[in-house]
């Protein structure tokens, strides 16, 4: 990272909670509707130790090995979290797949009450990926031990034409599909391709649980969320939902 100085930071987190203390204040500093100042993000009080520094006018590059600070575990899955994570969460900068996957686990995890976690499924980042790849028909397994339609919403990050979007598909008594776009436009490829593959997995299902009948999707609804103020922080919105 680059400090307010224009030195070069190495950051190391003691723990998942401190970088997740990192990662939810940048996050809210960076969403709020006023210009940020260095106040926003003191180095003192958010980063727990600085490693090594180097002057911004140095001519010597030094490449620092990419190194796996933790495997964060919780019961909607598991994200494998990086040295080069925080790289991401500079200025201008956009947030990857590793940032929200280990932000929305752990928001699940420890923001949501236990009876609450038994109706969520939380799909990753890569899973929307696979899908606009591939047959829907091909991604079958990825959740061929739990049948979605027994929860009660279904929780699917995604990223399209480089912009991420949070896709909420309700369950019960009907399928409800939510799109929060912090971009308030129309999504209607990633709407055809998540109504594509829930009919999928429908028709999937052995005739005892339901399958082998016509899936009924009522229409999409874009809820009003935050308006993003420029093309890069569509991840930090998502994260802030």
């Amino acid at each position: 990272m680059v400090e307010d100085k224009g030195s070069s930071v190495v950051l190391k987190f003691d723990n998942y909670n401190a970088l997740i203390q990192y990662v939810r204040s940048f996050v809210e500093a960076a969403t709020s509707q006023r210009r940020l100042t260095i106040d926003d993000l003191t180095f003192e009080a958010l980063v727990s130790n600085v490693k090594e520094r180097k002057p911004a006018e140095s001519d010597e590059v030094k490449i620092l090995p990419v190194y796996t600070l933790l495997s964060y575990q919780t019961s909607f899955g598991s994200v494998d979290v990086h040295s080069c994570l925080t790289v991401c969460l500079e200025k201008d900068q956009e947030v990857n797949d590793d940032v929200l996957d280990f932000y929305l686990l752990h928001a699940a995890e420890n923001q949501l009450q236990h009876d609450l976690k038994k109706m969520v499924y939380l799909y990753n980042s890569c899973f929307y990926q696979k899908l606009s790849q591939f047959n829907p028909q091909t991604l079958l397994k990825w959740t061929k031990n739990t049948d979605i339609f027994s929860k009660k919403y279904l929780v699917i990050p995604a990223c399209e034409s480089h912009h991420w979007i949070l896709v909420i598909v309700m369950t019960d008594p009907k399928i409800k599909l939510m799109i929060l776009d912090s971009l308030q436009k129309q999504q209607k490829i990633v709407e055809r391709r998540i109504v594509r593959y829930l009919k999928d997995v429908w028709s999937a299902r052995p005739s005892s649980q339901g399958g082998r009948q016509t899936l009924e999707v009522e229409p999409v609804r874009y809820p009003t969320v935050p308006r993003q103020p420029n093309d890069k922080d569509c991840g930090l919105y998502v994260m802030k939902c």
